[in-house]
């Protein structure tokens, strides 16, 4: 990945991730956002029918929104994400 698959943020205006606003901690946002958010949208739905549940019970729109805008790395930052807190952490591998 070169710095050319990135783009920066502007901090006045939040950027928008599926028609929903999102705010950010001004890091670069990749250009790629499209594939990220259909990858997001295919691990929600097999999660939920694993689990026998509707996707949005998984993340909804505005999670993956933030997600997608905020690209957290690790546990810590997923906290940062509107939604997930320690009890949805736990969930995770």
């Amino acid at each position: 990945m070169t710095e050319a698959d990135f783009i920066e943020i502007s901090s006045t205006t939040p950027p928008k991730v599926n028609g929903t606003k999102v705010h950010t901690n001004n890091r670069a946002i990749r250009k790629d956002t499209e594939m990220l958010e259909k990858l997001l949208k295919e691990f929600r739905l097999t999660t939920s029918r694993k689990e026998n549940n509707q996707p949005y019970f998984i993340f909804d729109n505005k999670q993956m929104a933030e997600m997608i805008a905020k690209c957290p790395r690790n546990k810590e930052e997923l906290l940062a994400v509107y939604g997930f807190g320690p009890k949805y952490l736990f969930l995770l591998p």
